[in-house]
């Protein structure tokens, strides 16, 4: 029994020191991070404008070239001091100045036509009513020929020389209606020419 004693007494103290030593475990003390300073040199620095250059030996060739093609012709007036071989430029910097001269001409030249546009229309629709009254009155006069000529009081001859009139009245009418026509089409070219991108 002693035997038996010895060997289970110090066993069952083991078990029991196993299974209390979590609940004994202690968590570690945990430090706040501190900030550690850096000893760091500081001075003033000028901005300079910096040309990229290259020195090499040998054929060389940029990797991209760009050709600038005008939309519109002109003599060159003014040029960029910075529009030159390797320089950089801002986005948005004018680059070049054409000579206006002949734009401002053309442009005058279509404020002229379109303020005479407006004088023709004018005109031709005052003919236009002159001649619809006109062509009414023949009309009339026709209608009164025939009849004095179904009574036997006028001839045939009177009759064709009224509808002939008539003709021409209407042949009157037809032109002054298709040269508004035609003035309303001009006047919407020379407009369209007026809004023009190249001429801002």
């Amino acid at each position: 029994m002693k035997k038996k004693l010895l060997i289970l007494l110090p066993l069952a103290i083991g078990l029991a020191a196993i299974a209390a030593a979590p609940l004994l475990k202690t968590k570690p003390a945990q430090e706040e991070p501190q900030e550690r300073a850096q000893k760091v040199r500081a001075f003033k620095v000028t901005p300079i404008s910096v040309v990229p250059r290259a020195v090499g030996y040998g054929a060389v060739k940029p990797a991209r070239t760009w050709d600038a093609v005008a939309e519109v012709a002109g003599q060159v007036v003014w040029k960029a001091p910075d529009l030159k071989n390797g320089q950089s430029v801002a986005a948005g910097t004018p680059m070049l100045r054409l000579e206006d001269a002949d734009y401002q001409l053309a442009l005058a030249r279509i404020e002229a036509g379109l303020a005479s546009s407006d004088v023709k229309d004018k005109t031709t629709r005052a003919s236009l009513a002159i001649a619809r009254k006109d062509l009414k009155l023949l009309k009339d006069d026709l209608e009164r020929k025939k009849t004095l000529a179904a009574k036997g009081a006028a001839s045939r001859t009177t009759v064709d020389a009224a509808e002939r009139q008539l003709l021409n009245g209407e042949t009157q009418v037809q032109n002054l209606e298709n040269t508004l026509l035609l003035n309303a089409a001009e006047r919407q070219a020379l407009a369209a020419e007026k809004r023009r991108p190249n001429w801002t």
